[in-house]
């Protein structure tokens, strides 16, 4: 199988082949899984939905009530020596915190010591601490679906085109050329201010007529 390099380029880490194929199972091993997770996420959201107002923070509280069963569920869904162990460190705490001694199945005694029983506590909080981060992952999940459920729903393409947005301003260039062709602007043109002061210097003709004829007469 040819795989492409990309994935031993961008981590840095050169890849075996055999290592690269195991990848690419991964991949698609968990896109199948998702796809698997939201069906079921999907019936969870129409259950719970009718009890509640729908909203994330309720869907987290149904998630905490439900915590103990979530987490049984899920010590279930693991390998069965991983099972057993998590049920013995359990009973192991459960006899020593009563004050008595634990005899295993092959006769070994571990005696109800402070010691000894400090030791399978944080034994037992290691497997609760396994369980409690693989609860929360899953609430994280679940909560991922409900933030993009609707991108997640398949809906048909609209291939229509877009309606034009059009603008309800009018063009201030075009208000100002319609104020001044309409007068709404005061004051003269340039032609009309220099024929002003071509009169001013000429005066009228008829005045300078009668002062050339007095002036002959004299």
């Amino acid at each position: 199988m040819e795989v492409s390099n990309t994935i031993s380029n961008s981590t840095g880490i050169q890849f075996s082949e055999d290592a690269k194929v195991l990848i690419i199972r991964l991949v698609a091993l968990d896109a199948a899984q998702r796809a698997d997770k939201i069906t079921i996420f999907n019936e969870l959201y129409e259950l719970w939905k009718k009890g509640g107002l729908g909203t994330i923070s309720y869907f987290k509280e149904q998630f905490e009530i439900n915590r103990n069963f979530i987490k049984t569920a899920i010590v279930m869904s693991m390998k069965l020596d991983k099972r057993r162990q998590i049920d013995t460190t359990q009973f192991i705490y459960d006899t020593l915190k009563s004050g008595i001694n634990y005899t295993t199945s092959d006769g070994v005694v571990i005696p109800c010591t402070p010691e000894d029983l400090d030791h399978w506590t944080e034994k037992r909080r290691c497997h609760h601490r396994v369980l409690n981060r693989r609860f929360n992952e899953l609430f994280k999940e679940f909560e991922n679906y409900l933030t993009f459920r609707n991108e997640d729903i398949l809906k048909p393409l609209d291939y229509l085109p877009r309606p034009k947005i059009i603008s309800e301003r009018e063009n201030p260039g075009r208000l100002a050329k319609d104020k001044v062709l309409t007068g709404s602007f005061k004051g003269m043109t340039t032609n009309d201010s220099l024929g002003s002061k071509r009169k001013g210097k000429t005066g009228n003709s008829d005045q300078v007529t009668r002062v050339l004829v007095v002036f002959l007469c004299d």
